[in-house]
Formats: C-alpha cells, structure tokens, sequence
C-alpha cells in the first residue's frame, strides 16, 4: 500500500498542474460572469411555469435586446419567490449548481484522455521506463496507479473548485433576491448534497470509463508514435465499418455510453424556452447504473484492455 501511494503521489507532482490550474480558469470565468451579471443586470420578463422536475424560463435583457442562455436561467431566480414552493425552488437551485458542475466535468475528462495516452509512450519516449523498472514495483500496480490518479485521486481537487464555484453564484443569487429570501435560497441550494453526489459519481464513474480509459493506457503502451491519432483512428474504423455493412451503431452507442458520465450530476437545457432537466437527481439514480447491461461489459472489456496495458508495459520498452 505505501508502494502505490508513492506512486500516486508521484503522478500528482507530475500533472498537478494542469489538474489544478484547468478548474481554477472555469472558477475564474465564472467568476467574471457572476461580476457582470451583478454589475450590468438589466430588467427581466420572466414567465415561469413548473411541472415536476421540470420548468421553461422566459426571459429578455432590455439592456442589449439580446438573452444570454445562463442569464436566462439565472432570471428565473428573480421572479417573486414568495410565491414558489420550496420543492420548486430546489429544482431552480439543483439545476444552477449541476449546470455550474458541467463544464468543470467535461474539461477534467479531456484532460484525463490526455495525460493517459502519454503515461506510457512518454516513459518509452524519453527511456525513463528503465529507471522505474529498475524500481522494486509490478507493472500491475504501475498501470493501475495511473488509471486510478486520473479516475478517483484527480478529480478531488476539480470538486473542491466545483463546490467554491457553486457556493460563489449560490451567495451570489442570495444578494441579488429580494429581502427575507435569502435565507430560503441558502437552505435549499442542495450544495452539500450535490458535493455526496459528485464524491459518489466520481466513485461510479471510475468503473464506467474504465473501458475508455484503458484503452488508452493500452494505446500509450503499444503505439511507436503518434498514440493519439491510433487511439481515435481505430474506434472510429470500427464505428465506420460497422455503420456500412451491418447499419448498425453497437460500437457508436457503446463508446457513447462510457463517455457520457452517466454518474455524474448534471442539467441539461434546450429549446428556445430554455427547458430544463436534471439528469442526475438522487443518489439511487447513480447506482442505477449496477443494473445496466453496458455497464457490466464495459467493465469486463476495460479489465481487458486493462491486462493488455499492463503486458505491454512488461514487455515493450522503447519506441
């Protein structure tokens, strides 16, 4: 257990950086947005409608004649609150804090793909893997270092800028309600769930991606040079070739599902009425992945190439 905590701690001094510096750009532009809409709110028509879990926001910036698509669902928290449930208004605040969440989700698991298709072709690159071979450590517990920094140990910090993120716009909106709401605002943001929510589908997640993610470690050990293109080029061969002759999206649906996060707490909105959902709303909806069929074999197909990874990392050393 020291020997993978040691090596745990060596991937962070080695990508830190962007793991830590990526969120903290999306804090700082959410940031500026919040300023803006403090400093330049303009006057909003807002018709709000409910049905269970969702609602449509109308709204118009008379400022610009022009509506912002976060300045519209903000407004929705404008309206006369007096006059909104307290379940309505958890719905409102789930959807802010989840839409907040999106973007910080979606650039942790670009960057994920990155740093997992140069861990081992950069060690082959440059030679390192002799020195760290040279180490008293499996090649099993190396690769599974690897995949398990970038699956459960990175994010912690993404969600700590998540929940500083969410808890900005959710004060925010507090100074921004009229008088006496604040307080309503407060207890029904659902911050300290949607922070067991995030801890939770990161957990989940993990196993979901495990397929992709060892794909790419196994590309990262196999590949003699450009690993990214290798690692995009033959799914997309195979989701080609499957389309043209049997017109069929297995492959594109199975990679679909494992990309998606279907753990993580999130908002969708569409429509030009601004339509929103939360796709992710209790912790049993999270767990409702164990019950899918996707799930299970994309577990069994990621320990697959997972033992691929780690072959070639026992056996193929230079470039």
């Amino acid at each position: 257990m020291k020997v993978f905590v040691a090596l745990l701690k060596r991937e962070w001094w080695e990508h830190r950086g962007v793991f830590i510096w990526s969120p903290l750009v999306i804090f700082a532009l959410i940031v500026v947005f919040g300023i803006t809409v403090v400093v330049g709110q303009g006057a909003f028509e807002v018709e709000l409608t409910s049905a269970g879990h969702s609602s449509s926001l109308n709204a118009t910036v008379d400022d610009d004649g022009e509506s912002g698509d976060m300045g519209r669902l903000l407004a929705g928290l404008f309206v006369d609150l007096t006059a909104v449930t307290d379940e309505e208004l958890s719905n409102r605040m789930g959807m802010v804090t989840k839409f907040i969440a999106a973007p910080f989700f979606l650039v942790l698991f670009v960057v994920s793909l990155f740093g997992l298709i140069a861990c081992l072709y950069d060690e082959r690159k440059d030679k390192s893997v002799y020195f760290w071979k040279s180490l008293p450590v499996s090649d099993f517990t190396t690769v599974m270092s690897k995949f398990a920094f970038v699956a459960w140990v990175a994010p912690l910090t993404t969600i700590a800028v998540i929940l500083a993120a969410q808890l900005f716009v959710t004060f925010l909106i507090v100074g921004m309600v009229e008088d006496g709401m604040g307080s309503r605002v407060l207890i029904h943001s659902g911050v300290a769930m949607g922070l067991v929510q995030m801890l939770v589908g990161y957990l989940l997640n993990g196993l979901v991606v495990l397929p992709v993610f060892a794909w790419f470690i196994l590309i990262s050990g196999w590949a003699k040079t450009l690993p990214m293109v290798w690692t995009l080029a033959i799914p997309f061969t195979f989701v080609v070739f499957e389309g043209l002759v049997w017109d069929t999206g297995i492959v594109r649906s199975f990679i679909g599902y494992h990309i998606s996060m279907p753990t993580l707490p999130g908002a969708t909105v569409s429509g030009d009425e601004m339509a929103y959902d939360i796709v992710v709303e209790t912790l049993g909806d999270q767990f409702a992945v164990l019950g899918q069929s996707q799930f299970w074999i994309g577990l069994l197909i990621g320990i697959l190439f997972f033992t691929g990874a780690v072959y070639l990392r026992r056996t193929r050393n230079e470039i």
